[in-house]
């Protein structure tokens, strides 16, 4: 993964230039791109150990950050942010690592006015097709920052983190729904909070 990592960023990064890596320093695409970022001559800074969404942004726009890489739903779920904040982000360069459709890449170029560079991991984590289509559909919505989608024992669990205010799409009867609006002083992106290995030691 590191090799990936490094030849991707060594075709724009200069030296000293600096990085924001949307991973735990823990986990293993955080630890991957600090050495990626490192060998490229740049300087990785990692989000944390504050992993609420409020944070992140504060980050990138204090920090006049150009760079950044994370998984593609994450650096969707800050175009979107930062469209409803009004907060103008410097990004440049977004690395994308992970699944990720074309869609996506597309909205994050001209939600952060920038250029991205996919990068697949060696172990991709898919959801069933039904439930990435779903996903697929609900993220397509301005007013859907973040979701997940689960099938428990009585059926689809869908949790939803909407921007108040705006419309929200038309969910499946059938669901067990938890729609939160977003408080981005409280609420920290699915793919950490319900991975405990993405949070340890933090």
């Amino acid at each position: 993964m590191t090799e990936k990592m490094y030849a991707c960023l060594s075709g724009f990064l200069k030296t000293n230039d600096r990085l924001l890596i949307c991973f735990p320093e823990t986990s293993p695409a955080g630890k991957a791109l600090m050495d990626a970022v490192s060998r490229a001559g740049g300087t990785g800074i990692f989000w944390g150990p504050d992993f609420r969404w409020d944070a992140l942004l504060r980050l990138a726009f204090t920090g006049r950050l150009k760079i950044i890489a994370g998984p593609p739903l994450l650096l969707l779920g800050l175009s979107k942010l930062s469209k409803q904040r009004g907060t103008p982000l410097f990004v440049r360069n977004a690395v994308l690592i992970g699944d990720c459709a074309y869609w996506i890449r597309e909205s994050i170029e001209q939600g952060l006015d920038c250029k991205t560079w996919h990068i697949p991991t060696d172990k991709e984590e898919t959801l069933p097709q039904d439930l990435w289509d779903l996903q697929d559909w609900l993220l397509h919505w301005s007013s859907v920052i973040d979701c997940r989608l689960v099938k428990g024992t009585y059926g689809l669990e869908m949790q939803i983190v909407s921007i108040p205010g705006k419309k929200l799409p038309e969910f499946p009867t059938c669901a067990k729904l938890d729609i939160q609006p977003f408080d981005g002083g409280r609420h920290i992106p699915f793919y950490l909070e319900y991975d405990p290995e993405n949070l340890k030691n933090h």
